[in-house]
This record gives C-alpha cells, structure tokens and sequence, in this order.
C-alpha cells in the first residue's frame, strides 16, 4: 500500500482536513492529507511541495456534506460560460 503524503501542521488551531490525490508527470497519483485553513490554501502547498505543474484533487468532508445555498451553488458553476462562443477548436485527431 502507498504511503499517504501529509502536508500542514496536522490538527493545527483553525485547520481542516482536505484529502485526495496529486499526479506529478506520469506518475500514479499520490494520496494526499492536507491540513489548511481552505481549499485555496490547501492548493498552495500542493503547488509548494510538488510544483505548478502537478494536477490534484483534494476535499474536506465537512464542506462537501454541508447545505448549499442557491447563490453559493450559482457561484460554483460558472453559467455565463454556458453557450458562449470559444473561437474555433480543433477536432480531435481522427475525427473531421
């Protein structure tokens, strides 16, 4: 079994638990514990400890079970994106 990679002050005064992965490269994903004050927060030591360029996904329980309100769910999802024009994508390889 992997090791779980532990960054943060665990159980520091005002701290949550975010857990989840970080793929660096190639690599499989690395199990995470992050102890910070937020999500953002949290990211910024993923990004410290394995560079910009690692990808990662991280959660705390407590945030994830708590109600949303309709503005907060508004804010996550960014609907002015919706059928907005992006300019011209390239199809996939292979399909024309």
């Amino acid at each position: 079994m992997r090791e779980t990679a532990v960054l943060g002050p665990v159980g520091g005064a005002g701290k949550k638990e975010y857990v989840g992965y970080v793929w660096v490269d190639d690599e499989p994903g690395i199990r995470l514990s992050v102890w910070a004050e937020s999500a953002t927060e949290a990211g910024e030591l993923i990004d410290a400890e394995f560079g910009e360029g690692s990808v990662h996904s991280v959660r705390n329980e407590e945030d994830a079970s708590r109600p949303r309100s309709p503005a907060q769910v508004s804010d996550l999802a960014d609907t002015d994106a919706v059928g907005r024009d992006f300019g011209e994508v390239e199809p996939p390889c292979g399909s024309a």
